[in-house]
């Protein structure tokens, strides 16, 4: 038998499903043979308690939840690198903890602030709100990630370098990196020799082709036959969030989903 570890996806409902009601997208990814799913901000317009049932209707993991889990300002984003707005983070931080245990969720993005990333008061706020997340989360079995964002030109955290740099700044084996292969090809490339050298700093991984942010099969920049034979031979053992935007309907884009073991 082969020890090679099999790849294990999960739907991100923020970004899939979009014809469908929030509540009945978890159902629909387990019917196309998504074994979990993960969430962008939004996810409090439902009540608490119809997206436990839902999840338990569709009997699929939640892999991944943001803080903050509301919707989120598009002013501001997140608050974890706002100075100034401490309270405001603990308070979302609270709300999220509290979603992600819920749903039994082991992973919360907690999503920086669009905010000056050369402001040395940014980056205190950011990695002592970090920090205080890493250990808050911690004490629940939950791993805090961060991921650089290359769509929004004045949000706090753009290139995976500086990310390990803030991995470092806080300390916390607890803060880890969500890997977004789009941003990463976007800002930097280098895509699995970054991954094999920081595995170990890697909680969690994203694709869409580039450019166009579609479904991995597509023509495009990105080999994805190549990237998920390298991850599964790596020993990945992590979940692979779908996170892009289907060119149709999401069903009829899916048929990559065959092919990436």
């Amino acid at each position: 038998a082969s020890s090679i570890m099999a790849i294990e996806l999960a739907a991100n409902l923020s970004f899939l499903f979009q014809e469908r009601h929030l509540l009945d997208r978890m159902s629909a990814a387990a019917s196309c043979g998504f074994k979990a799913v993960e969430f962008g901000g939004g996810l409090l317009t439902c009540p608490k308690k119809d997206l436990v049932a839902a999840r338990e209707r569709a009997g699929v993991e939640v892999a991944v939840l943001c803080c903050p889990a509301a919707s989120m300002d598009k002013c501001t984003m997140g608050l974890a690198s706002l100075p100034g707005r401490e309270d405001g983070f603990r308070a979302d931080l609270a709300t999220a903890v509290d979603l992600a245990l819920s749903l039994a969720c082991k992973k919360i993005h907690v999503v920086a602030s669009r905010s000056d990333s050369h402001d040395k008061s940014s980056e205190e706020t950011y990695v002592s709100n970090l920090r205080l997340a890493a250990e808050e989360c911690q004490k629940h079995n939950i791993q805090v990630l961060i991921e650089p964002i290359s769509t929004v030109s004045d949000y706090y955290l753009q290139t995976y370098s500086q990310a390990l740099d803030i991995l470092k700044k806080v300390g916390h084996h607890n803060l880890k990196i969500e890997f977004d292969f789009y941003h990463a090809q976007r800002t930097q490339g280098n895509l699995l020799e970054f991954i094999r050298e920081n595995l170990g700093s890697i909680g969690h991984i994203q694709v869409a082709q580039v450019p166009g942010r579609h479904e991995p099969d597509q023509e495009g920049e990105i080999n994805y036959q190549y990237v998920f034979k390298a991850l599964r031979e790596m020993g990945y053992s992590g979940w692979i969030g779908a996170e892009y935007h289907p060119r149709g309907k999401t069903e009829d884009g899916l048929a990559w989903m065959s092919s990436i073991n």
